[in-house]
């Protein structure tokens, strides 16, 4: 196989424009002033974030210890489609390299500093990091986050007709509005093999003699990507 095709949920694909802007970042011989508030500006636009909750940027090790807490939620699959619910935390989690496809070396936490003090404060992040985060938002609010949203009901759409049409595939999702952002089906070992053979990469969580398989439904994936993926399931 001379290429392969990354639907994986974790960690997830890279925006398709995050190439071209790392060697655009490479090739200046000076390098742009990276303004954090331009960067919460756009956070706090892309996820409606209330004007109490503070934005902070925190290194990977303290991500864990902050997820064991019972009041974060983690947001870092659901973009665009989440409903983020502010007011039911107190403290939001977003891993930019999950389902906004930015590989940075750092999470963004939205927070209520009135319950979060003494937050460790960021160490490794890199300007050419902050650079991509920044470059990838403004691709997103150019093309509108209703677009975004439109295309990933349709890719959604689409993976559950798969599913549902195969019969190599079981749905596994009971939940009244199924996922939209990462979709899982039941299948057995060969059809999961005969999947790798095409090129495509994905989720697996074995069981017995099957695997459950996820496919992310990023940004970054278009809608003739999933497209293709159905009409070669389709093919089995």
């Amino acid at each position: 196989m001379k290429y392969t095709i990354d639907l994986r949920p974790y960690p997830g694909a890279r925006y398709f424009t995050v190439d071209g802007h790392r060697k655009a970042y490479d090739k200046l011989s000076k390098k742009p002033a990276i303004g954090l508030e331009s960067i919460k500006n756009s956070l706090r636009r892309l996820f409606v974030v209330p004007a109490n909750f503070a934005i902070g940027f925190f290194d990977f090790i303290y991500s864990d210890l902050l997820l064991q807490h019972r009041h974060v939620l983690d947001i870092s699959y659901l973009f665009p489609q989440g409903r983020y619910n502010f007011s039911e935390a107190e403290a939001v989690m977003l891993r930019p390299h999950a389902s906004m496809g930015v590989p940075v070396g750092f999470f963004i936490l939205f927070y209520d500093p009135k319950n979060w003090a003494n937050l460790p404060v960021l160490t490794i992040a890199k300007d050419d990091e902050f650079y991509l985060l920044q470059m990838v938002m403004d691709d997103y609010e150019q093309k509108g986050v209703d677009m975004l949203v439109r295309e990933t009901n349709y890719k959604a759409a689409v993976l559950y007709q798969m599913i549902a049409q195969s019969p190599l595939l079981n749905g596994i999702s009971e939940k009244e509005t199924p996922p939209k952002t990462i979709v899982a089906a039941r299948c057995s070992l060969e059809t999961a093999d005969k999947l790798r053979s095409m090129g495509y990469i994905f989720g697996e969580k074995p069981e017995g003699d099957e695997v459950v398989i996820s496919f992310a439904n990023f940004p970054t994936h278009s809608k003739e990507m999933i497209e293709m993926l159905a009409d070669r399931v389709a093919s089995l």
